[in-house]
C-alpha cells in the first residue's frame, strides 16, 4: 500500500509541477524516489490496436474496392488485343514497343509525321510503365499495356475513396461514393449519345472508354489526379517539406501521363482551394503551397513537357479531333462558368454547408459538368474536346451523391437504414453481375494476325524495311506496333510540328484523277510506298480514297490483300537527303496539293540525272549522316521535319539549318567537291535549359527534404 501511495504521489508531482524524473526514477523537484513499475501490457496493446483500427478499416475498404473492380474485368490483365480494331490504344502499344526495342528514342522519334521530338508523341509516363512491365514480366507489349491500364482502372475508385475519406472523415459515405463510381455511369443518363453508344443505362462507360476507345492514359491520369489532390491536402494540413515534395511528385506524374488529366488536376485543385477557403482564411499560404508543388512538379518533368510541346499541342488540339477554335465566344463561356462558381460559393456559405468533402464535390461537379454537358446539349464548348470530360463529371457526381445524399438517407431512415443497406447490397450485386457480363463481352480477345492492319504492317516490315510509307487509314495507327517503317502520318496528330503535313496528307487521298501529280507529292514528302484503301477494304475504318484507282498504270502495284493495295513510289534515290538547286527549294507553304508549281520544280531536281545523289543513313535515332560531291549553287534537302533542336556540321564546320516551305530542313554546305554533313538532334537551347531546370529542382528538393528531417 505504501508503494502505491508513493507512486501516486510521484505521478501527481510530475504531472502538476512539471518535474521530470531522472534516471533510476529520481525526481529532482520532489526528491522522492519513484520506483519503476512495469506497464500494463494489455492496456498498451489495446491502445495500439485502437490507434491502428481506423487505418486497418480504411485499408480493408480500399483493398475491397480494388478487388471488386478487378473482379469485374479480370480478363483485362491477360488480354493482348481486343476486337475493336479502331481503338487508339494500338498507337500507345507502338510507342511502348519502340521504347523497348530502341531505348535511344527519347530524343528524336523518326517514325511519325516525318519525324517529331519524342515528347511530342504523347506524355510518356504510362508508356514507360508499360515498357517496364513488359520487360520485367516477359509478356508482350500489348498484354502489358492492358494490364497497366487495368491497374489504374481498378485503383481509381480506391483513390476516390481515400480522397473523400480525407476530406469528409466519413468512411461510410466515402465508401458509398467509391461504389457509385465503380458501378454506375451517370453520363449515360445525362448524355443521349453516350447512352446510345453504350447500349444500356447500366453499362460501365469508364470501362468502355478504356477498352473500346483506348483511353488508358486518360483513365490513369484521373486516378493520379485524385492521388495528387490527396497529397496537396496533406501538404496544406501540415506544411512539411516532405509532404510538399510528395505533392510535387504526384503533380509531375499527372502532367507526364495525359493532357486531359492535367486539366482535370487543375480543376480539382481549384475546387479544393475554393472549398477550403470557407474554414481557412490563410488563402495566400494555401496558394503558395499549391504553386510551389505545381512549379516543382513541372520542373521535375520539364524535358518531357517543354513549353514548345505545350504550345504545339494546345494549337493542334483545336483542329485534330474535331474543330474547336478558341476565341472570344469561349472567353465569354469561361467567364460565365467562373461567375457560376462565385454564385455557388455564396449559396453554400448561406446554406452553411459544413462538409468540406461535399463542398469540394459540388465545386468539382459544376466545373466538369459545365464543360461536358453544354457540349452535348447545346454544342457549346469552353475547351477543346469538351465531351471527353464526362468521365471526370461522373467522378464528381459519385462524390456529391455519396457525401451529400448518403448521410441524409441514413438520418431520414433512422432505425430502418439497415433494410435500406440490404436493398442496396442486392442491387449492387445485380449491377456487378451486369457490368461483369459487359466487361467479358467487350474484352473478348482477337487473333490479331487475321486483321488486315497487322498483315499490312508485317508485310511492310519484311519486304520494305525502313522505307517511309504513306497510309491514311487505320493502319497508320497500327504500323508502329509491328513495324519500324517511318510514316508521313502517325498516331497522335496533336504533336505534329510540321504544319504542312496535315493539309497535304488530307489532299493526297481526296483528289481525283491526278495519279501522276499525287505520285509527285509522295516523292516530295519522302514516301517510297503508298498504301491505298479501296472501297471494299476490310480496315477498321476507311477514310475512303475518293479515287483509289488513280495510281493504276502510274505506280507499280507490289501487294494486295482484302482491298488494301500497296504501290511502290518510283524515285531516282530512296534517300531522305537530296541535292537540289538552291533556287528550286520550296519557299512558301502550299495551301493544298493543287498548288504544286513549286513542288514540281523540287521534284524535277530530285529526279534530274545531272544532279548528284546524296548517300544517307541514320546513326541511332537522333543523328543522320549524308555525303555527296557538291558544286556551288546546290544545297542539301532533308525530308525530315524542321526543329530548332537539330544542328548541322559540314566537313567539320558548323552550318546553318533552314526551314523550307514544306516544313523540312535545308542546308547550304558551301562546298565545292566532296561534302560530308552530319545532323544531330539534342533539343536545342530549350531542352538544355529544361534539363538544367530539372537537375536544379531535384537538387533543391533533396536539400529541402534533408533540411526538413534535420529540423524535425
Amino acid at each position: 500500500m505504501l508503494l502505491n501511495d508513493n507512486v501516486l504521489f510521484a505521478i501527481k508531482n510530475r504531472r502538476f509541477s512539471g518535474g521530470r524524473a531522472g534516471r533510476n526514477g529520481y525526481n529532482r523537484r520532489t526528491d522522492i524516489e519513484t520506483p519503476s513499475v512495469p506497464a500494463n501490457k494489455t492496456a498498451v496493446d489495446h491502445h495500439r490496436t485502437s490507434r491502428l483500427r481506423p487505418y486497418l478499416r480504411t485499408g480493408c475498404i480500399a483493398a475491397f474496392l480494388f478487388f471488386l473492380n478487378a473482379a469485374i474485368c479480370p480478363w483485362i490483365f491477360h488480354t493482348a488485343y481486343v476486337r475493336f480494331l479502331d481503338s487508339i490504344d494500338i498507337a500507345y502499344i507502338g510507342i511502348s514497343r519502340v521504347l523497348i526495342e530502341h531505348p535511344g528514342t527519347l530524343g528524336w522519334f523518326p517514325l511519325w509525321y516525318c519525324g517529331i521530338p519524342f515528347q511530342n508523341t504523347y506524355p510518356p509516363l504510362l508508356h514507360i510503365l508499360v515498357a517496364l512491365e513488359a520487360w520485367v514480366s516477359g509478356t508482350s507489349t500489348a498484354v502489358a499495356h492492358h494490364a497497366v491500364g487495368g491497374f489504374f482502372y481498378c485503383l481509381g475508385p480506391v483513390a476516390l475513396f481515400l480522397l473523400a475519406r480525407a476530406l469528409s472523415r466519413n468512411t461510410a459515405a466515402s465508401f458509398g461514393a467509391a461504389l457509385l463510381f465503380s458501378l454506375i455511369s451517370p453520363s449515360a443518363f445525362l448524355i443521349p449519345d453516350i447512352h446510345k453508344d453504350l447500349g444500356s443505362l447500366f453499362y460501365a462507360r469508364r470501362l468502355q472508354s478504356l477498352v473500346r476507345y483506348g483511353d488508358g492514359p486518360h483513365i490513369a491520369a484521373i486516378t493520379l489526379a485524385l492521388i495528387a489532390t490527396i497529397a496537396l491536402h496533406y501538404a496544406i494540413e501540415r506544411r512539411r517539406p516532405a509532404r510538399i515534395i510528395a505533392a510535387a511528385l504526384a503533380f509531375a506524374a499527372v502532367a507526364s501521363t495525359n493532357w486531359l488529366g492535367s486539366a482535370f488536376l487543375f480543376l480539382s485543385c481549384l475546387s479544393y482551394l475554393l472549398a477550403r477557403s470557407f474554414e481557412d482564411r490563410r488563402l495566400w499560404r494555401m496558394l503558395g503551397i499549391s504553386g510551389t508543388a505545381a512549379a516543382l512538379g513541372y520542373a521535375f518533368v520539364l524535358p518531357w513537357i517543354p513549353p514548345s510541346t505545350v504550345a504545339i499541342v494546345s494549337k493542334n488540339a483545336q483542329h485534330t479531333v474535331g474543330n474547336y477554335p478558341m476565341g472570344q465566344t469561349q472567353a465569354v463561356y469561361g467567364g460565365l462558368l467562373i461567375g457560376a462558381l462565385f454564385l455557388l460559393r455564396w449559396i453554400l456559405k448561406k446554406r452553411r454547408v459544413s462538409s468540406f468533402g461535399l463542398r469540394f464535390g459540388v465545386y468539382l461537379l459544376v466545373l466538369t459538368a459545365g464543360i461536358a454537358l453544354p457540349a452535348s446539349w447545346f454544342h457549346i464548348y469552353v475547351v477543346p474536346q469538351p465531351e471527353r470530360y464526362h468521365l471526370e463529371m461522373e467522378l464528381a457526381i459519385a462524390l456529391v451523391l455519396g457525401l451529400g445524399m448518403g448521410p441524409l438517407i441514413v438520418r431520414g431512415l433512422g432505425r430502418h437504414y439497415v433494410w435500406a443497406i440490404a436493398v442496396l447490397v442486392i442491387l449492387g450485386a445485380i449491377q456487378v453481375r451486369t457490368t461483369r457480363r459487359y466487361a467479358r463481352r467487350i474484352l473478348s480477345p482477337l487473333d490479331v494476325t487475321q486483321s488486315i492492319e497487322y498483315q499490312a504492317s508485317t508485310w511492310l516490315q519484311r519486304h520494305q524495311p525502313g522505307r517511309r510509307v504513306f497510309v491514311w487509314d487505320a493502319t497508320q495507327f497500327w504500323l508502329t506496333a509491328f513495324s519500324d517503317n517511318p510514316e508521313v502520318g502517325g498516331g497522335f496528330g496533336q504533336g505534329v510540328i510540321d504544319q504542312e503535313i496535315p493539309p497535304l496528307g488530307f489532299g493526297i487521298p481526296y483528289t481525283i484523277g491526278n495519279g501522276a501529280d499525287t505520285a509527285m507529292w509522295l516523292r516530295v514528302l519522302g514516301a517510297q510506298v503508298v498504301l491505298v484503301s479501296e472501297a471494299n477494304a476490310k480496315v477498321a475504318y476507311n477514310y475512303a480514297w475518293r479515287d483509289p484507282a488513280k495510281f493504276r498504270g502510274v505506280l507499280q502495284e507490289i501487294w494486295r490483300q482484302d482491298g488494301e493495295v500497296a504501290y511502290a513510289v518510283p524515285s531516282r534515290s530512296d534517300s531522305l537527303a537530296h541535292i537540289v538547286r538552291a533556287e528550286d527549294v520550296v519557299r512558301h507553304p502550299p495551301p493544298n496539293v493543287e498548288d504544286a508549281a513549286q513542288a514540281h520544280k523540287l521534284d524535277a531536281d530530285m529526279e534530274d540525272p545531272s544532279v548528284p545523289i546524296a548517300d544517307f543513313h541514320w546513326i541511332g535515332q537522333s543523328e543522320v549522316q549524308a555525303s555527296a560531291t557538291v558544286r556551288p549553287g546546290l544545297v542539301f534537302f532533308f525530308q525530315i521535319s524542321y526543329h530548332p533542336g537539330w544542328h548541322a556540321v559540314v566537313n567539320g564546320k558548323a552550318a546553318r539549318i533552314q526551314r523550307d516551305g514544306l516544313g523540312f530542313m535545308m542546308v547550304d554546305p558551301h562546298c565545292d567537291g566532296p561534302c560530308l554533313i552530319r545532323l544531330s538532334y539534342d533539343g536545342g537551347t530549350e531542352m538544355r535549359l529544361a534539363r538544367a531546370s530539372q537537375a536544379t529542382s531535384v537538387a533543391i528538393a533533396l536539400v529541402w527534404l534533408l533540411y526538413g528531417f534535420r529540423r524535425r
